[in-house]
């Protein structure tokens, strides 16, 4: 998944943030799930990551890939996170666990 300014690969248990106009590697992400779901937001301006790194529970990080900040883990669900997308600006991030009982923003 890419915007204008970065472009985010997902690879086994890895997370690869590359800046979009060169390609350069600018950071990776360790994950302990390998089955991670992650979204990017379309915004150049709030340009955030969020991820989930557990099978267990519905935890998602979010991290800003202009400043390589990782803000604290956002406790969204009580079961395992299927889906995400966040908003054209980066400001709301939505989630659906694998109960589908309900959607949080």
């Amino acid at each position: 998944m890419a915007n204008k300014t970065k472009t985010v690969a997902y690879v086994k248990d890895r997370i690869h943030i590359y800046n979009t106009v060169d390609m350069k590697l600018v950071r990776s992400i360790s994950l302990n799930y390998m089955q991670s779901k992650i979204a990017l937001s379309p915004s150049n301006d709030n340009c955030y990551l969020a991820y989930t790194d557990s099978l267990v529970n519905g935890t998602v990080s979010v991290f800003d890939t202009k400043t390589f900040v990782h803000y604290k883990a956002i406790e969204a669900h009580k079961s395992s996170v299927v889906k995400m997308a966040i908003s054209h600006y980066g400001t709301l991030l939505a989630t659906c666990s694998e109960k589908v009982i309900c959607i949080r923003v």
